[in-house]
């Protein structure tokens, strides 16, 4: 199933209008997993302006951006 970060935002919402605490948890860990993901993808790009990293940094972000986390 292909994933879509503004629909994680979406859920997000969805999520914090409820008190259930295990709501409350999925929400906080979405938000989370994609902040973390955010920072991989900067750490790569940043990574592959140098030339004996480009081949795994481009992987990389091609694996990153299946996850559609970024």
């Amino acid at each position: 199933m292909k994933t879509y970060p503004y629909l994680n935002e979406k859920i997000v919402e969805i999520l914090r209008l409820s008190d259930n605490p295990a709501c409350l948890y999925a929400a906080q860990r979405i938000e989370d997993l994609e902040l973390v993901m955010r920072e991989i993808a900067d750490i790569v790009k940043e990574s592959s302006k140098d030339p004996d990293n480009i081949i795994w940094c481009q992987n990389a972000l091609k694996k990153i951006e299946n996850l559609s986390m970024y």
